[in-house]
């Protein structure tokens, strides 16, 4: 930024995101086709990885791969996806679901029987958050992959009631202006037009410049982007996510930054 040569700004272009999540959603079509899948768990059927590799300047760190698991309930579903030992074989599901345990815990805790003989604790890897394995090139485009990835990666294999980041649609400009066109879905892309002004609460103030930024310093970096969800009512927020240098796993905090009519209940 002007007056301090360490910091510097890079902006990028909403399209950018936009364009992400949509190859991601893509690659995870085939969990979304739940007619004849048994309630309970499942191996995923998609590797998690390909996620990951469709941002580049990320990586997993040696010693680990991605495993993932969906567990489907009347048609809803959640995901988890695991950093898990790059040796040690990957067991089957708990076909049991009528455990009084939790479904997370019942998984959990029949991986643990699989990790425990050789010392392994899998709650070193029993995270829908899997950022502790993914390192990056440094880069300020890293750190804003790494923030949309662990999204992406926390709600892979969300179906339906199971869906929360799914529900967010990147700002491409100002949307009492402009409206937002990132909105996609399974037939394609849409417009929403612009907003009425009227029918707003603004909580915060209202950026100039919608578009995505990080600023980097030597010890931090900062991402910020905006979104448009009407997830029980309609809302526009801003994403920030602090990063300490070389660490990809971050703070974030959402702020709602202006609140509109009722949206929708899925």
């Amino acid at each position: 930024m002007k007056g301090d040569s360490k910091r510097s700004l890079t902006t990028f272009t909403p399209e950018f995101i936009a364009q992400l999540r949509e190859r991601s959603s893509e690659l995870q079509e085939p969990m979304r086709e739940l007619r004849g899948v048994p309630d309970g768990w499942r191996p995923a059927p998609v590797d998690p990885s390909g996620i990951l590799s469709l941002f580049p300047t990320l990586r997993l760190k040696e010693g680990y791969r991605l495993v993932g698991f969906q567990f489907t309930s009347h048609g809803n579903a959640n995901g988890i996806v695991l950093a898990w030992p790059a040796d040690e074989p990957v067991p089957g599901p708990p076909a049991d679901q009528d455990d009084d345990l939790s479904p997370q815990n019942f998984l959990q805790a029949h991986l643990q029987m699989h990790l425990g003989m050789g010392g392994w604790q899998v709650v070193n890897f029993f995270s829908a958050v899997v950022m502790p394995a993914i390192e990056g090139d440094g880069s300020p485009r890293s750190y804003l992959e790494a923030s949309i990835f662990s999204r992406e990666i926390c709600e892979f294999g969300a179906v339906w009631h199971g869906c929360d980041w799914g529900a967010h649609y990147i700002v491409d400009g100002d949307p009492f202006t402009v409206g937002v066109s990132g909105i996609f879905d399974r037939i394609g892309t849409e417009l929403r037009g612009a907003f009425y002004r009227d029918a707003w609460t603004v909580e915060e103030e209202l950026p100039a410049d919608w578009s995505p930024t990080v600023t980097m310093t030597p010890r931090q970096a900062r991402i910020e982007f905006y979104t448009y969800s009407a997830l029980g009512r309609e809302t526009l927020n801003l994403h920030r996510d602090m990063y300490t240098q070389g660490n990809y796993q971050c703070r974030s905090n959402l702020i709602r930054i202006a609140t509109g009519e009722r949206g929708y209940i899925p």
